[in-house]
């Protein structure tokens, strides 16, 4: 048996002795620590592994073993287990972040399973933080969420679709016409963005791979009788020159973009896209370059920005995007 293995066989056979007996004696650990191990272990090893239990900040227990004189030895803290390390308040926020991270994705099926840990977790952290007092993480952060699930509920029928290549009949309504269709698909890939679901998939009615929002499928039906269509789908090429989840038939296109200096710290950090590329300062703006697709998502991230933003390039693009502004400031007009 290997030798760390081994110490922490003793080290959790010392634990519990301690707790069951209160105080134990060197012959009840002795004799523990033999039967754990199942050979005869010395005082001198349990002795170490005492000092290591106490003082190892490697292992971390910081045990409170004292040696009460000509009696035996004890945890001063009766409460303490190495089951239960005391951890830094650093650490209990960092792990109460983890668990409301998780949280948010608690109702995505696959993971599901680990749910009730994470709850368990959660409580044990908020007791030790008292959540919703003034040190509370509650008081200090929040993590983005919405009313809607965003298709999650059907991620998990999904994932087996397209790990055993099921052909799916979906009764599907769209966002902007409100229409609806039944359509085959041949699923390929999920992904998440915004809080929302997509299934991309081959369509059967357009011959091509589209893209469906989750939240808007209201069915499922599985064919099992139609011949799955294998694509060699490659998520990372798919959306190389994509912001956000539409793909159009359209190439790339050289764009170039400028906008107000005082912008530019964010955007630099948070980059629209991997092939951004600073191409001038200049006074009072900068200018900067991306070789991507031009789609629904570019175009509102562009339009967010307002009057901070200029389209350079492409011409088209360009005029796109202030015949979109012309139109909103119509909208603003005082004759309407």
């Amino acid at each position: 048996m290997p030798s760390n293995k081994e110490a922490f066989i003793r080290y959790r056979a010392i634990n519990r002795c301690l707790i069951n007996k209160g105080l134990a004696t060197r012959e009840d650990l002795i004799r523990a620590c033999s039967e754990a191990t199942s050979h005869d272990v010395s005082w001198r090893t349990i002795a170490e592994d005492i000092r290591a239990m106490r003082q190892d900040e490697v292992l971390g227990f910081e045990a409170p073993i004292e040696n009460v004189v000509n009696q035996g030895y004890r945890y001063s803290d009766p409460a303490y287990s190495i089951d239960r390390i005391p951890l830094k308040d650093e650490e209990l926020r960092s792990l109460q972040f983890a668990a409301r991270l998780f949280q948010e994705y608690s109702q995505v099926g696959i993971f599901t399973t680990f749910s009730g840990a994470v709850e368990r977790l959660s409580q044990k952290v908020a007791i030790r933080l008292q959540e919703g007092s003034e040190s509370g993480l509650g008081k200090i952060i929040e993590f983005e969420s919405t009313t809607s699930d965003g298709g999650s509920g059907l991620v998990d029928d999904f994932i087996e679709c397209i790990r055993h290549r099921i052909v799916v009949r979906i009764a599907y309504v769209s966002f902007s016409s409100g229409s609806r269709s039944n359509p085959r698909i041949h699923p390929y890939f999920l992904k998440e963005y915004r809080n929302r679901w997509y299934l991309i998939g081959w369509h059967e009615d357009h011959g091509a791979i589209r893209t469906l929002a989750l939240e808007r499928i209201e069915s499922v039906e599985r064919d099992y009788g139609a011949s799955y269509r294998v694509e060699q789908f490659d998520p990372a090429r798919y959306y190389e020159h994509a912001i956000g989840v539409s793909v159009n038939d359209s190439e790339p296109v050289h764009a170039l973009i400028r906008v107000d200096k005082r912008e530019w710290p964010y955007i630099q950090t948070q980059p629209w896209h991997s092939s951004q590329q600073l191409v001038r300062e200049n006074e009072g703006s900068v200018e900067f370059s991306l070789h991507i697709i031009v789609n629904f998502e570019f175009k509102s991230l562009l339009l967010s920005y307002g009057k901070r933003i200029e389209v350079l390039e492409p011409a088209d693009l360009r005029r796109d995007i202030r015949r979109e502004l012309g139109e909103a400031f119509e909208s603003y007009s005082e004759n309407n």
